[in-house]
Formats: C-alpha cells, structure tokens, sequence
C-alpha cells in the first residue's frame, strides 16, 4: 500500500507593495509528480512562420522543436519547408523525428498572389511512436495547426526573409517546476 505523506508548502505572495502569506496544504497519494507541476504530453503544435514568396525553387528552411509524452521525455521534431514552385507559390512541408525514425507528409501549402494560403483547412492530425521513451514505445497523436484568425499568425509566402512568426507546443517536460522563476523567500 502507497504511503500517504502531508506536503505543507508556505509562499509568499506578492500583491503590488503589499506581501501575504498563503500555506497550501496537499495530499500527495504516491504520485510521482505534483498536479499542477508534472509533465503534460504534447497534443498541439502551432507554427506560424513567412515561408519567402522570392526564394528560388528547392529552398529550404529548418524548423526544429521539441514535443513531449505523458511521461515528460522530449523527443525533437524538424519541420522542413521546401519551395516547389514559383507561380503561385507552393512550399511542401514534411515533418521528421529521429527518435520516431519516421517523416510524416509533404504537406502541399498553396499560397495567392498576396501571401496568404488559399487552403486554410484545420489542424492536421500527427501520429508518432516513439521507441524509447521510459515506458517502451510510446504512440502518440498530436495535432498541427498552420492557420490563424490573422496572417500574424498563420504561414504565409510574403517577399521577405524566412521567418518564425511563432512556434508553440502545449506539452510540458517533467523536470519543469511551477516554482523555477520563483525567487528565494527572505524572511519577514
């Protein structure tokens, strides 16, 4: 039978000028990790970056990130965007991890004579397996979003430089804390 332990964690809070003192007191039921500050696995991806309209056909750009699993252990993803044709610009995408020694696409992306897509369909279903993960092989699903309300925050082909307009993922790694930007407590 798990052991259960009482956990108090004193903090202190700071409220403009003013410091108050909270105590959470928390039942921890042999979990390996605390609720709020364990890992999370990645379930959305979304990339939002200016694929150059100008560029000469079979450019290619490199966009690398990491992902989680349930457990917290990070496995690195590559997103490769090529230039394929000119007029209207199209660029394929293909998405790559080692660790899942797999490429998932091309992903065809059509843009008009503006910059902006002219599919602007969902997220795009992802499925990696992952083969060493701490509990074996790992499958896991994920979710690529490449469109936005605003050109800000979709993938375009504008005559500028490659750039990373944004990149994020939701999954968090197992050695995060809540408290690691957290400063040292002086006393009162």
């Amino acid at each position: 039978m798990k052991k259960l332990k009482r956990v108090c964690l004193c903090m202190v809070l700071y409220l403009g000028a003013q410091q108050v003192a909270a105590s959470l007191d928390e039942t921890d039921m042999g979990r390996d990790v605390h609720p709020l500050t364990g890992p999370r696995p990645t379930t959305e991806i979304w990339a939002a970056v200016n694929l150059p309209a100008c560029d000469p056909l079979d450019a290619c750009y490199t966009t690398p990130m990491k992902v989680y699993d349930a457990s917290g252990d990070a496995y690195d993803l590559e997103m490769s965007w090529h230039h394929v044709a000119l007029n209207p610009p199209v660029w394929q995408l293909t998405i790559s991890s080692k660790e899942a020694n797999d490429v998932l696409g091309p992903i065809r992306l059509t843009f008009d004579a503006g910059g902006c897509r002219t599919e602007n369909e969902g997220p795009l279903p992802l499925k990696f397996v992952w083969g060493n993960g701490t509990n074996g092989k790992i499958s896991q699903k994920m979710t690529l979003a490449l469109s936005g309300a605003f050109p800000e925050n979709s993938v375009t082909s504008y005559a500028f430089p490659f750039s990373i307009k944004s990149l994020y993922q939701d999954g968090k790694p197992k050695e995060q804390d809540l408290w690691d930007d957290v400063p040292p407590l002086e006393p009162l």
